[in-house]
Protein backbone atom coordinates (compact mmCIF):
# COMPACT_ATOMS: atom_id res chain seq x y z
CA UNK A 1 0.00 0.00 0.00
CA UNK A 2 1.01 3.36 -0.23
CA UNK A 3 -0.37 6.77 -0.52
CA UNK A 4 -1.44 8.56 -3.79
CA UNK A 5 -2.96 11.86 -4.21
CA UNK A 6 -5.27 13.47 -1.49
CA UNK A 7 -3.89 10.97 1.18
CA UNK A 8 -5.47 7.83 -0.36
CA UNK A 9 -4.01 5.13 0.15
CA UNK A 10 -4.24 2.27 -3.12
CA UNK A 11 -1.37 -0.56 -4.17
CA UNK A 12 1.12 1.18 -6.15
CA UNK A 13 -0.07 -0.60 -9.35
CA UNK A 14 -3.52 1.14 -9.24
CA UNK A 15 -2.30 4.90 -7.78
CA UNK A 16 -2.22 6.36 -11.12
CA UNK A 17 -5.42 5.66 -12.23
CA UNK A 18 -7.22 5.96 -9.08
CA UNK A 19 -5.87 9.14 -8.61
CA UNK A 20 -6.56 10.67 -12.15
CA UNK A 21 -10.61 9.12 -11.61
CA UNK A 22 -11.11 10.22 -8.29
CA UNK A 23 -9.63 13.59 -9.31
CA UNK A 24 -12.56 13.54 -12.74
CA UNK A 25 -15.04 12.43 -10.40
CA UNK A 26 -13.99 15.15 -7.85
CA UNK A 27 -14.08 18.17 -10.59
CA UNK A 28 -17.70 17.40 -11.68
CA UNK A 29 -19.02 17.38 -8.81
CA UNK A 30 -17.33 20.54 -6.91
CA UNK A 31 -16.68 22.20 -10.46
CA UNK A 32 -12.78 22.53 -9.71
CA UNK A 33 -11.29 21.61 -12.66
CA UNK A 34 -7.44 21.87 -10.65
CA UNK A 35 -7.05 20.24 -7.30
CA UNK A 36 -4.24 22.67 -5.77
CA UNK A 37 -3.61 22.71 -1.76
CA UNK A 38 -5.90 26.22 -2.20
CA UNK A 39 -9.04 24.01 -3.24
CA UNK A 40 -8.58 21.26 -0.89
CA UNK A 41 -8.67 24.09 1.95
CA UNK A 42 -11.82 25.15 0.35
CA UNK A 43 -13.67 22.30 0.19
CA UNK A 44 -12.61 21.27 3.90
CA UNK A 45 -13.80 24.74 5.01
CA UNK A 46 -17.42 24.23 3.35
CA UNK A 47 -17.78 20.86 5.20
CA UNK A 48 -16.70 22.84 8.52
CA UNK A 49 -19.01 25.46 7.65
CA UNK A 50 -22.21 23.73 5.79
CA UNK A 51 -22.22 19.92 7.56
CA UNK A 52 -20.10 20.93 11.30
CA UNK A 53 -17.89 18.04 10.29
CA UNK A 54 -14.70 18.07 12.91
CA UNK A 55 -17.26 20.24 15.48
CA UNK A 56 -19.66 18.32 18.02
CA UNK A 57 -22.73 19.84 15.89
CA UNK A 58 -21.52 17.99 12.82
CA UNK A 59 -24.79 16.72 11.03
CA UNK A 60 -23.20 13.62 9.82
CA UNK A 61 -22.99 11.31 13.02
CA UNK A 62 -21.21 8.03 13.45
CA UNK A 63 -19.59 8.17 9.94
CA UNK A 64 -16.31 5.81 10.33
CA UNK A 65 -13.49 5.35 6.96
CA UNK A 66 -11.45 1.91 7.38
CA UNK A 67 -8.74 1.71 4.46
CA UNK A 68 -6.94 -1.38 4.13
CA UNK A 69 -5.44 -3.52 1.81
CA UNK A 70 -6.38 -6.62 3.91
CA UNK A 71 -10.58 -6.38 3.28
CA UNK A 72 -12.25 -6.27 7.05
CA UNK A 73 -15.71 -6.79 5.56
CA UNK A 74 -16.19 -10.01 7.34
CA UNK A 75 -15.38 -9.40 10.30
CA UNK A 76 -17.31 -6.02 10.02
CA UNK A 77 -20.37 -8.03 9.23
CA UNK A 78 -19.85 -10.25 11.77
CA UNK A 79 -19.54 -7.25 14.49
CA UNK A 80 -22.57 -5.97 12.83
CA UNK A 81 -24.84 -9.05 13.65
CA UNK A 82 -23.23 -9.99 16.84
CA UNK A 83 -23.91 -5.92 18.17
CA UNK A 84 -26.90 -5.60 16.61
CA UNK A 85 -26.01 -2.28 14.82
CA UNK A 86 -26.08 -0.99 11.40
CA UNK A 87 -23.27 -0.68 8.94
CA UNK A 88 -22.99 0.51 5.54
CA UNK A 89 -20.04 -1.19 3.85
CA UNK A 90 -18.52 0.80 0.74
CA UNK A 91 -15.71 -0.39 -1.80
CA UNK A 92 -13.88 2.01 -3.55
CA UNK A 93 -10.31 2.24 -5.31
CA UNK A 94 -10.56 -1.16 -6.49
CA UNK A 95 -8.70 -0.52 -10.10
CA UNK A 96 -6.37 -3.67 -10.58
CA UNK A 97 -8.41 -5.78 -8.00
CA UNK A 98 -8.14 -9.58 -9.08
CA UNK A 99 -11.37 -12.14 -9.18
CA UNK A 100 -11.14 -13.45 -6.46
CA UNK A 101 -10.50 -10.57 -4.24
CA UNK A 102 -13.33 -8.92 -6.25
CA UNK A 103 -15.93 -11.99 -5.66
CA UNK A 104 -15.24 -11.59 -2.10
CA UNK A 105 -15.79 -8.07 -1.60
CA UNK A 106 -18.71 -7.63 -3.97
CA UNK A 107 -20.40 -10.56 -1.33
CA UNK A 108 -19.91 -8.24 1.27
CA UNK A 109 -20.73 -4.88 0.13
CA UNK A 110 -23.22 -2.10 0.05
CA UNK A 111 -21.59 0.35 -2.40
CA UNK A 112 -19.05 -0.04 -4.56
CA UNK A 113 -16.93 1.96 -7.01
CA UNK A 114 -15.75 0.51 -10.07
CA UNK A 115 -12.73 2.79 -10.56
CA UNK A 116 -10.73 1.63 -13.67
CA UNK A 117 -11.04 -2.22 -12.67
CA UNK A 118 -11.97 -4.53 -15.21
CA UNK A 119 -12.91 -7.40 -12.87
CA UNK A 120 -15.78 -5.12 -11.16
CA UNK A 121 -17.12 -4.41 -14.18
CA UNK A 122 -17.18 -8.17 -15.41
CA UNK A 123 -18.45 -9.73 -12.10
CA UNK A 124 -21.07 -6.89 -10.69
CA UNK A 125 -24.77 -7.79 -10.82
CA UNK A 126 -26.14 -3.87 -9.26
CA UNK A 127 -29.77 -3.17 -8.19
CA UNK A 128 -28.64 1.05 -8.68
CA UNK A 129 -26.38 2.13 -10.79
CA UNK A 130 -25.39 6.05 -10.32
CA UNK A 131 -23.02 7.05 -13.34
CA UNK A 132 -21.80 5.68 -16.02
CA UNK A 133 -18.12 6.39 -16.69
CA UNK A 134 -16.72 5.85 -13.10
CA UNK A 135 -20.16 3.84 -11.58
CA UNK A 136 -21.20 3.70 -8.32
CA UNK A 137 -22.96 0.54 -7.46
CA UNK A 138 -25.68 -0.10 -5.02
CA UNK A 139 -25.28 -3.99 -4.33
CA UNK A 140 -28.01 -4.42 -1.29
CA UNK A 141 -31.29 -2.63 -0.74
CA UNK A 142 -29.45 -0.47 2.04
CA UNK A 143 -26.86 0.48 -0.84
CA UNK A 144 -29.75 1.08 -2.73
CA UNK A 145 -31.13 3.87 0.04
CA UNK A 146 -28.06 5.54 0.22
CA UNK A 147 -27.33 6.63 -3.05
CA UNK A 148 -31.60 7.66 -3.56
CA UNK A 149 -30.74 9.68 -0.70
CA UNK A 150 -27.69 11.39 -2.07
CA UNK A 151 -29.09 11.99 -5.11
CA UNK A 152 -31.53 13.96 -3.54
CA UNK A 153 -29.17 16.39 -2.43
CA UNK A 154 -28.05 17.34 -6.13
CA UNK A 155 -29.25 20.21 -7.79
CA UNK A 156 -28.72 19.11 -11.04
CA UNK A 157 -31.16 16.96 -13.26
CA UNK A 158 -31.55 13.54 -12.89
CA UNK A 159 -32.44 10.58 -15.34
CA UNK A 160 -33.47 7.71 -13.72
CA UNK A 161 -34.64 4.62 -15.74
CA UNK A 162 -35.19 1.38 -15.81
CA UNK A 163 -32.38 -1.28 -17.66
CA UNK A 164 -30.46 -4.08 -17.22
CA UNK A 165 -27.58 -3.44 -15.04
CA UNK A 166 -24.26 -2.41 -15.55
CA UNK A 167 -24.70 0.19 -18.05
CA UNK A 168 -21.17 0.81 -19.51
CA UNK A 169 -20.64 2.38 -22.95
CA UNK A 170 -17.68 2.14 -23.83
CA UNK A 171 -17.00 5.69 -25.01
CA UNK A 172 -17.02 6.56 -21.42
CA UNK A 173 -15.07 3.95 -19.55
CA UNK A 174 -11.41 4.94 -18.33
CA UNK A 175 -9.15 3.71 -20.34
CA UNK A 176 -7.16 1.38 -19.70
CA UNK A 177 -8.96 -0.99 -18.04
CA UNK A 178 -7.21 -2.66 -15.19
Amino acid sequence: MRTCGLGIQVSASSCKPAYFYLKAVFSKVSNVSRLTSLEAKRNMEYRIRELRMFTPERRCDGAGTVITDNPAAGKLRLIEKEKNINLILIGAHLTGIQFRETQEIIAKMDIITSCASHMVRHLIRPVLQAGTSVPMFALTQKGKELIIERAKEIDSPILTSTAQLPVLPEHKQPKPLI
